[in-house]
């Protein structure tokens, strides 16, 4: 059983209220009335409450009965559900499976409905298979008002926004501009015809929270084949894998003007687009302790492989190698043409991308890009970077498999810059961002801890 049913399994056992306040998550326990789901069940003489001989047929009754008040839960048996309107949870209640695995009990929207609209703070849908949706935003779910949903199977799902509309997309879910939460979900197949293949993020003072998922071979015709965000979003990205997405341009993680946002501990790779392959980030919004490998950019002028920072942002602790564009800056492309606008990348390499130019990096505007890099392995090394950069192979284990942690004997090891963010912080394996023997931090995403015995003598 993999570690995100399990978590999954914990969450079922209580029903969690949970407040949504900027970033800020409360739960206490609250328990209410249990309704019964069964496709073997009757919605015209069950009670829905009485136990599973009581069930009703439609998830859509039991949600209607449960929605009136807060605290009750709405327990689905195995099957396959077929929706001809979409289910709407606006209560503080819990929708969830009987099962420890999402792969038995199937919603369909049949390519004519979304699934699921859920509009409160204390909303849960946890454990489904959520399939052929179809909406203009959200073809499989649509989050508002601080919703979750959590350990689901979110595939083959559409949103048919249109293509000149900033904000609209997420095939396969749609978090307004209020705030909304996806946690421990594999969100894979989707399509969008505006932004956002797999999640969509409306601009507002909202936040929304994307958290232990994977995001996978979603596709768009605009931006952001796995995920899109939009102006002051204030979208976070913990601890997920977008990966083999594809866009006209921005294959994995369209990033624009988040803030206060941060995406961290995530993998971003084997994307593809036309223009910019792995991110794009513009005006604020940082990457943090990310690997960012083996995407591309296609398009016979392109560049940005791994990414584009436009106008400003942050690089943190990050690997990113083995991307490709095929004119310019297989790596990152930073574009600016303003004084006093910044993009900072620290503590990061960034090696072995490919382009017929630049191929690791290359800054459009030379005269506002003072002091971009600082602790950085990446090559050239020229007099547009800051302090403590150098060319030096990073010496991965195994680059050719994949394999980009650091050998004892790399020169990113202890070479990084210690900040205030890396105290009880965690690398991308999980191990601790400094470790207790140098106590300096390594340079990429990956720290090397020394094996022994740490002997303190007073």
């Amino acid at each position: 059983m993999s570690n995100h049913i399990l978590r999954g399994a914990i969450v079922w056992r209580t029903l969690l209220v949970v407040t949504c306040v900027a970033q800020t998550f409360v739960c206490m326990p609250i328990y209410g009335a249990t309704w019964y789901v069964a496709t073997n069940g009757n919605d015209g003489v069950n009670d829905g409450t009485s136990g599973w001989h009581q069930a009703f047929a439609t998830i859509s009754n039991g949600v209607q009965h449960a929605n009136t008040n807060v605290g009750d839960t709405v327990l689905v048996s195995n099957g396959i559900y077929q929706f001809s309107a979409q289910v709407q949870i606006t209560n503080g209640i819990t929708v969830r499976t009987v099962s420890s695995t999402y792969d038995v009990t199937i919603v369909d929207g049949g390519g004519a409905t979304r699934c699921f609209y859920l509009s409160h703070t204390n909303a849960l849908l946890t454990g489904f298979t959520i399939t052929n949706g179809l909406a203009s935003n959200g073809g499989g779910v649509y989050l508002s008002g601080g919703a979750m949903v959590s350990n689901c199977y979110i595939t083959g799902n559409t949103s048919t926004s249109r293509v000149d509309t900033q904000d609209d997309g997420g095939g396969g879910v749609y978090i307004d501009a209020t705030c909304g939460r996806i946690v421990s979900c594999e969100i894979i197949g989707n399509i969008s015809s505006n932004r956002g293949g797999g999640v969509m993020k409306k601009h507002g003072g909202g936040s929304g929270l994307i958290r232990s998922s994977t995001i996978a071979r979603n596709r768009t015709y605009s931006d952001g084949g796995g995920v899109g965000s939009e102006t002051s979003a204030n979208l976070n990205i913990q601890a997920c894998t977008i990966s083999e997405n594809t866009a006209a341009s921005t294959g994995g993680l369209y990033y624009r003007r988040n803030v206060n946002g941060i995406v961290e501990n995530c993998q971003i790779v084997s994307n593809i687009a036309g223009n910019v392959g792995g991110f794009f980030l513009e005006l604020y919004g940082t990457m943090r302790n990310c690997l960012i490998a083996w995407n591309r950019a296609t398009n016979s002028s392109s560049y940005g492989g791994a990414g584009c920072i436009y106008y400003g942002g942050m690089i943190e602790s990050c690997t990113i190698v083995s991307n490709a564009a095929s004119t310019s800056a297989g790596g990152i492309y930073f574009y600016f043409d303003t004084a006093g606008q910044i993009a900072y990348c620290s503590n990061s390499i960034m090696y072995y991308n490919s382009a017929s130019s630049d191929p690791n990096w290359r800054n459009l505007y030379a005269a506002t890009a003072t002091n971009r890099f600082a602790y950085c392995c990446t090559t050239p090394t020229n007099n547009l970077m800051g302090l403590a950069n150098f060319t030096n192979d990073p010496s991965f284990i195994d680059k050719d498999v994949g394999d980009f942690r650091l050998k004892q004997s790399s020169p990113c090891v202890n070479a990084g810059d210690n900040q205030p963010w890396m105290s009880g912080a965690r690398d991308l394996d999980d191990r601790s961002r400094i470790d207790a023997f140098w106590h300096r931090v390594d340079m990429g995403a990956y720290e090397y801890l020394p094996q022994g015995m740490l002997v303190t003598i007073h």
